[in-house]
């Protein structure tokens, strides 16, 4: 039996996996915006369940809150990060990551 759900997370683990390679990250993450005004995390490449569970914001809070309310992609350095408001909704301490990259995928359909 067919599950297109399966199928669609697997292409979805696919696709981390060659932006984890190309971009030579040991942790990738795919971030939806929920109905609650909540981000989570829901697939992640280098990260256990627990860490994925406890990752996450609100919009407009840590770098990938703001990268969601202001649907535009950013770069930051891990100590700006730290700086700013801690961890930014991911689940590592920053001392393991020196850089993020946040890409907003933005879906148009009314």
């Amino acid at each position: 039996i067919h599950d297109p759900l399966a199928s669609s997370l697997d292409v979805l683990d696919r696709a981390l996996r060659d932006v984890a390679h190309t971009c030579r990250a040991d942790h990738v993450v795919l971030a939806t915006l929920h109905a609650d005004d909540r981000v989570y995390l829901d697939l992640g490449i280098g990260l256990t369940t627990e860490q994925l569970q406890r990752g996450g914001c609100r919009v407009g809070e840590g770098v990938l809150g703001r990268v969601i309310e202001s649907a535009q992609a950013i770069v930051a350095e891990s100590e700006r990060v730290s700086r700013d408001d801690g961890r930014g909704g991911w689940p590592l301490p920053d001392s393991s990551i020196n850089r993020y990259l946040c890409v907003p995928i933005v879906s148009r359909a009314a």
